[in-house]
């Protein structure tokens, strides 16, 4: 009967939910600014005003769309670094890191947060005419794609220079 037990509790110890990694997180802001955008462009059917597309705009194409191209970098550019870095080394007991351990979890968590919640603060602030309030989302925004091309950058850095693996 204990081995039973045992091997119960390691099935449903091992079907532990983990947290999603920060380009899936990235994904998910960008279907969520997506649906977003969807309303707002419906809601430009019935209101035209300038103001309305200008949100649908900023959410569509700002928002969604940078999200995206930020979670297809998060994945990509980590695996070919690593293919470039330490597979000549796999195989060998001590192989490095694992390719999602390359991009800092804090700064890309940053640049996630930074481009969401400017994106957001940028629509509202347009949407209302608030030009202070659009232009400090404006900013948060920038915040978060420097964040992002700095982590980027860092990462590739090694093989701009011709440094070897």
């Amino acid at each position: 009967m204990r081995h039973f037990e045992r091997l119960q509790h390691g099935v449903f110890v091992d079907f532990r939910r983990r947290a999603l990694d920060h380009p899936l997180q990235q994904l998910v802001g960008a279907f969520l600014l997506l649906a977003v955008a969807l309303v707002a462009g419906l809601a430009s059917l019935w209101w035209p005003g300038p103001r309305v597309i200008a949100v649908y705009g900023i959410l569509l194409i700002v928002g969604s769309i940078t999200l995206v191209i930020g979670a297809v970098y998060g994945r990509v550019l980590p695996f070919l670094t690593w293919l470039e870095r330490f597979s000549p080394r796999a195989g060998v007991k001590a192989t490095g890191p694992k390719a999602a351990d390359l991009l800092p979890r804090w700064s890309t968590g940053l640049s996630t947060s930074a481009w969401i919640i400017g994106t957001v603060v940028m629509a509202a602030g347009t949407g209302a005419g608030w030009t202070r309030v659009a232009t400090a989302g404006a900013a948060v925004f920038a915040l978060g794609s420097i964040t992002a091309a700095q982590q980027y950058l860092r990462l590739v850095a090694p093989a701009l220079r011709g440094r070897p693996a």
